[in-house]
């Protein structure tokens, strides 16, 4: 099961913050190298992680987090179980290494008002926004796109230059009358961990 965690940190939770995140860098690593850790970054504000990570269960990963030696300073924790998309399975397999980031990167979470987009759903709608979606993967701006199990919402990973970048992107979406929220936020490498900061555009 895929999963995208958000963590927010509270450093002064912890007697030596130094050491226990040399410590959670290093089981990270251990995390990679057992295939359990495919992308991770650091929230821009330096407190926390954005992270995709690939366990058996839920409960499999929540046994991992709360072995981190970081958790006794989490104060917030978001965990999105993360579905193919119907239209781009492609981005459910993490085939490559993830490499260096040369480029800004974003995770956006779209929150669809199913019940008012559904009537409206038209096939020239359908065909606005699939060709808008294959525009973005092939100029290598989404870079990945997975829905959230209910079905009302979608996690995306955009590689764009900066915030106007992105602006302008996602006021191109057909179904942007349809959605309840917008949601973005940059990450920024990690620094014990650039290597796993993702996709290149």
């Amino acid at each position: 099961m895929l999963f995208w965690i958000e963590s927010d940190l509270d450093f002064s939770r912890l007697p030596d913050p130094a050491t226990a995140l040399r410590e959670e860098a290093a089981a990270l690593r251990e995390w990679h190298a057992s295939r359990r850790l495919l992308r991770c970054w650091r929230r821009v504000n330096g407190r926390g992680l954005h992270a995709v990570l690939e366990f058996a269960s839920a409960e499999a990963l929540d046994d991992a987090i709360n072995g981190l030696p970081t958790y006794r300073a989490l104060q917030g924790l978001n965990i999105t179980a993360l579905a193919p998309h119907r239209r781009f399975p492609q981005f459910s397999q993490w085939l490559a290494e993830p490499g260096l980031a040369h480029a800004p990167l974003y995770h956006v979470r779209l929150e669809i008002d199913r019940a008012r987009l559904q009537p409206a759903l038209t096939p020239e709608l359908m065909e606005r926004a699939e060709g808008n979606a294959h525009r973005h993967i092939a100029e290598g701006q989404v870079v990945g796109i997975w829905r959230h199990p209910h079905g009302n919402a979608a996690s995306m990973a955009w590689c764009v230059r900066d915030n106007a970048e992105l602006h302008r992107e996602l006021a191109t979406l057909p179904i942007g009358p349809w959605l309840r929220g917008i949601h973005a936020e940059p990450m920024v490498p990690h620094p014990e961990l650039p290597e796993l900061a993702g996709w290149t555009r």
